[in-house]
Order: C-alpha cells, then sequence, then structure tokens
C-alpha cells in the first residue's frame, strides 16, 4: 500500500515548483528525488504526478519525451499556478463547525 504521507510530500514539492516552466515527468520525479525519501516501487511516482495534472498544477502538452522505466509515458508539463482551495462540501462544512 502507498503510505499517504508519502504521497502529500510528493504532491508538496510539486506544488511548490515554478509557474510557467516547461518539464518532463522525469524532470519533475528528479526535482522531487532530491528533497524526499523515495517509495518503495518507483510506480508510485504516477500517483503525485495524477493527482498535481488533475489539480491543475500541471497542464500536459500533448507531447512525451523519451522512455523512462518508472514511467508508461513520461508527458512533458508546463507548470501553471498553484490551484485555488476548493470550498468545503456539505460534510466538510459541517466538521468545520459552519453548517448548525
Amino acid at each position: 500500500m502507498i503510505p499517504p504521507s508519502w504521497v502529500d510530500s510528493a504532491r508538496k514539492e510539486i506544488l511548490a515548483l515554478p509557474e510557467g516552466e516547461t518539464l518532463a515527468g522525469s524532470q519533475i520525479i528528479d526535482r522531487i528525488r532530491k528533497k524526499i525519501a523515495p517509495p518503495d516501487t518507483d510506480e508510485w511516482w504516477l500517483i503525485p504526478l495524477g493527482e498535481a495534472e488533475c489539480m491543475d498544477k500541471l497542464k500536459y502538452t500533448g507531447k512525451c519525451q523519451r522512455f523512462v522505466d518508472y514511467l508508461p509515458r513520461n508527458p512533458i508539463y508546463i507548470t501553471r499556478a498553484n490551484p485555488e482551495p476548493e470550498p468545503l462540501d456539505f460534510w466538510g462544512q459541517l466538521k468545520e463547525g459552519a453548517v448548525l
């Protein structure tokens, strides 16, 4: 099982990337590897990259760079500004005490 703490650490490092850079997935991973412990298996890198793409921090350019053995494809991304935090849903508001 992938430790949630590792995924959180990787996500924080991806969010710390400056806006406007064009980087391949392998380049992003190389930068993160210098700052956090490596995962048990290299396939785990897909999780934080996918999350960052879904959060709109990374925009896929439609191109890929050379093959690397730890990614099924090596997508090229443009880093974007950090996304705004999503508003809390009903249950999140209830936990915060905003809905009574």
